[in-house]
């Protein structure tokens, strides 16, 4: 499936990465970036989710781009890691991403599911 997804309205993106979850609290450590290097980073993760998750979450993350906002947060655990990486491979390739590897990083080590990894 090829998602097809512009950017021509203002949209407000960012990256939460789950810290502790409970069935009544979720705490978040939310990286916030400027508009044009969230949409940067969506443009890159976007066709990868479907290569590194299964249809169902490509479809979620999708949905929710559509919907304004860019998160990892129902990500399922086996694909934490592989979206992690790809992450980390967009702030090494995309130049206007790289200041903010060191925070992405840090969130996205923070979250449970990769100390579970």
């Amino acid at each position: 499936m090829n998602f097809d997804f512009n950017f021509k309205n203002p949209i407000s993106f960012f990256i939460r990465a789950r810290l502790n979850a409970t069935k009544d609290d979720v705490l978040f450590d939310t990286v916030e970036m400027p508009e044009m290097k969230n949409k940067a980073l969506a443009c890159y993760l976007l066709p990868k989710m479907e290569e590194l998750t299964d249809l169902e979450c490509a479809e979620r993350f999708y949905g929710e781009l559509c919907s304004g906002y860019m998160s990892i947060t129902d990500l399922p655990a086996q694909y934490y890691m592989p979206v992690y990486h790809a992450i980390m491979q967009a702030c090494d390739e995309i130049d206007s991403l790289t200041p903010y590897k060191d925070a992405l990083n840090t969130a996205l080590r923070a979250d449970k599911r990769f100390q579970a990894a």
